[in-house]
């Protein structure tokens, strides 16, 4: 037995390897060392003997890697088989039965009340299993003497219910039910684990008890055993010619209890069928549709996706407007904006109808009440605006022409005239004294100040032609009656000033890591990865905005435009999001300058983000088995709005989309994720996609019908490359043996005629063993397809 190998002068000695035949053996090692040309060590210790055997009365914890349902559980599973995972691939067949190729262990399942109490013991194995001391109405294994020390469980079964239980042909049927499968290999830098686990399935199914009324079915509690057959060949094969009043003891190696229930909510294959037959009935898109067409004025309102709401107005009447928010069905085309001052300058108003709409004027509302609601944003706020307007009127006050010549005009202070005197920017305090000290080196304005520092002359004296109480601007200029704040509002529309005030502002408010990116490139604003949490950031992300919105003011009268089992596209309406933008800059303006600095404070303090994280495209989807996914965030973006390098998160796992053109996928990503609530999900995607994939999160191996709550017991069929076919098969209605009690349906499953039509009806050609009856039988994550509607 074994191999005798010489390596470096050892010779080495392999006792054991699997599949070798249980007993005891005896080995005799021999060493033998060479020290030196011609010269040996050899060293002959004395016979050890070993005893080969598998594990025969217990299976320790540790040798378990998995149990489905979980112990312990209470779950819809009536349409799963439960099964046992063993860390080892071996165990199954260490032990060799007088049928060749048959597992010596197999999984039975018993429900509530069929194994007493007292049938299931707990000792030393001399005592359970020695046919001398058992009484004549068991039925014990033929296997000798056991160890008396060993402590074991057993179970007693009678006939009449292990006949219901066990396969009819269990030579054939079991090695269907015992296979091997591998495992993905460990990441890298992560402790290996062992490559392969062996499964013992089941072949009952789990279900629930009927109740005889219109109430759900009544919860079922099973315990699963995994007992060993070795001993009871001969008992099995003449089952049906035993003595219907005895018991057949078992040795139960491995036990777990749970409970199957009935489904509260749909399960997600179910889920996903309602939401590819709801994509097959609707529009798709986030809109009303009324079960009665209307007029066509309010047709074209709703297809545009607005919704009636009830409206009082300032002067105390109640009415109906309309309302959509930021999420539109169409995409918004692109026009100039004009800054909206206040709500009222945002409400629409449609003369033919004589309706009201109140689009924008929410959108402004809710800004500003956003930032009255959060200190952090309001304070920034504050403070950016404040600051904003020191540098427009410092700005003026070097260029108004009371207080400086024409040399001191903005536009003549071009950056090569900055950068001579090695300045970057004219609000700097260096550069507004230089060009002070420039002005005064003019003999006529340091004349007229001089003057004017004097103090005034009183009106009438004779030395003084005139009074010298003010600046004179020079002969033919406009603007000696323009005030310093006009000036300064009418500086901001020059562009090398609006360029200047932004590259301050954000130079100013900037962390000094990002400052590098946006001095001297005021149209490229980096992508802030916080909204309003650090002092520091002063950028805002419009989308992330979202999600500090009221969900009523994103998603108005949901129940018509997003009903339960339902999934909606959209497109963010941009002039929605302006007018929400304005709302929120308009704390703290009561001046024509803070009205003027609006627009400049939206591109310092909103982030424009690049095509790459954009949003192009969004989703909406209301389900029940929402609540049941990971509540993960996101991917994390860099400050230039890349992805970082990571792993695929559960994102990737349960969501995806792509882009197909011409055959070449484009890249879609879901840049933003937020639940609305329980059972809704909120989707952005940064380019519109041809097809989005919606997957169950990943679960544990499953074995069965196509869904836990699928009283007709369907099972898509699979070719040999594991894709599911058109073909299925009713497994309830052909295939099952019973019922095992009276209480309960047909629930033992025909596995070999199962496995026989199901190789006939897929046309696989594949033999007729255990791993394609594990392909056939297992429940993968369900998965859904939805095609967005064209643009």
């Amino acid at each position: 037995m074994g191999t005798n190998d010489k390596k470096d002068g050892l010779h080495l000695f392999t006792a054991w390897k699997p599949g070798m035949e249980a007993g005891e053996y005896t080995i005799a090692v021999k060493q033998t060392v060479d020290y030196a040309p011609g010269s040996q060590w050899i060293f002959t210790p004395p016979e050890q003997k070993f005893t080969v055997g598998a594990l025969r009365y217990s299976l320790a914890q540790e040798e378990v890697l998995a149990c489905y349902p979980p112990p312990g559980s209470s779950l819809p599973c009536d349409g799963l088989l439960p099964y046992i995972s063993l860390r080892s691939p071996y165990l199954p067949w260490e032990r060799r039965l007088s049928w060749a190729g048959v597992p010596w262990v197999a999984l039975v399942l018993l429900a509530e009340g069929e194994a007493p109490a007292g049938d299931i013991r707990t000792g030393q194995a001399g005592e359970l299993l020695d046919g001398n001391k058992a009484s004549n109405t068991l039925v014990l294994p033929s296997t000798g003497p056991p160890p008396a020390e060993t402590a074991c469980t057993t179970i007693d079964l009678e006939v009449p219910l292990l006949q219901k239980l066990m396969p009819e042909n269990p030579a054939k049927e079991l090695p269907l039910l015992a296979h091997v499968r591998q495992q993905h290999e460990p990441a890298a830098g992560a402790s290996r684990a062992r490559s392969a686990c062996s499964c013992i399935v089941g072949n009952r199914f789990a279900r629930t008890l009927p109740s005889g009324s219109a109430e759900p079915r009544r919860p079922c509690h099973y315990t699963a055993h995994l007992v060993s057959l070795v001993g009871h060949e001969q008992n099995l094969q003449k089952i049906a010619t035993l003595d219907q009043a005895k018991k057949v003891r078992l040795l139960s190696l491995f036990s777990w209890s749970f409970t199957s229930v009935s489904p509260q909510e749909p399960s997600y294959t179910e889920a996903f069928q309602g939401l590819k037959a709801d994509s097959k009935t609707s529009h798709n898109r986030l809109r009303c549709t009324p079960a009665i067409k209307p007029n066509d004025a309010v047709d074209k309102r709703l297809q545009a996706g607005y919704v009636p709401v009830a409206h009082r107005l300032a002067s105390g009447e109640k009415t109906l407007s309309w309302y959509r928010g930021p999420l539109a069905p169409e995409p918004s085309g692109t026009s100039e904006h004009t800054p909206y001052n206040s709500a009222d300058e945002a409400l629409m108003y449609t003369a033919d109808q004589g309706i009201f709409d109140i689009s924008m004027a929410a959108a402004w509302t809710v800004g500003c009440q956003l930032i009255l609601s959060r200190t952090d944003l309001c304070d920034q706020m504050l403070t950016l605006s404040t600051t904003a307007a020191q540098h427009a009127m410092a700005l003026a006050a070097a260029t108004h022409p009371a207080t400086a010549d024409s040399s001191l005009d903005f536009v003549s202070l071009n950056e090569s005239e900055l950068s001579a005197e090695g300045l970057t920017d004219l609000t700097e305090p260096t550069a507004l004294w230089r060009r002070f000290e420039r002005a005064m080196a003019e003999e006529d304005l340091g004349t007229q100040i001089t003057q004017a520092l004097a103090g005034p002359v009183m009106p009438g004296t004779p030395d003084t032609e005139e009074p010298v109480g003010a600046i004179t601007p020079e002969t033919g200029t406009e603007h000696s009656q323009v005030s310093l704040l006009e000036h300064a509002v009418g500086l901001l529309e020059q562009e090398e000033a609006s360029t200047a005030l932004r590259t301050a502002l954000r130079s100013g408010f900037l962390p000094p890591a990002e400052k590098e990116n946006v001095l001297g490139e005021a149209t490229e604003i980096p992508v802030a990865t916080a909204l309003g949490t650090e002092s520091e950031v002063w950028l805002w992300d419009p989308v992330a905005m979202l999600s500090l919105l009221p969900t009523w003011h994103l998603l108005p009268l949901a129940q018509a435009v997003l009903p339960m089992n339902s999934a909606r596209f959209f497109h963010i309406d941009q002039s929605w999001m302006q007018a929400f933008a304005d709302g929120m800059l308009s704390i703290g303006t009561h001046t024509s300058l803070d009205y003027a600095l609006a627009d400049h404070l939206k591109h310092v303090s909103f982030n424009l983000r690049p095509d790459s994280v954009a949003a192009a495209c969004g989703l909406l989807i209301r389900s029940h088995v929402i609540r049941h996914w990971p509540q993960d965030p996101p991917p994390p973006v860099d400050i230039s709005g890349n992805p970082k390098d990571q792993k695929p998160d559960e994102n990737e796992m349960i969501f995806s989309a792509r882009r197909m053109t011409s055959g070449k996928d484009e890249g879609v990503r879901l840049i933003t994720r937020r639940q609305l609530g329980p059972d809704t999900v909120l989707l952005l995607f940064n380019k519109v996609p041809t097809d989005i994939t919606l997957r169950e999160p990943p679960h544990a191996l499953q074995f069965g019908v196509n869904g836990p709550s699928d009283d007709h017991g369907q099972r898509t069929l699979r070719n040999k490359d594991g894709k599911t076919i058109t073909a299925s098969i009713n497994v309830f209605d052909h295939f099952l043996r019973g019922p095992v009690s009276l209480t309960h349906s047909p629930e033992v499953l025909k596995v070999e005629a199962l496995l026989t039509e199901m190789i006939n009806k897929s046309s696989t050609g594949a033999p007729a063993n255990s791993a394609a009856f594990a392909l056939q039988m297992l429940n993968p994550p369900a998965v859904l397809e939805i095609n967005p509607p064209s643009t």
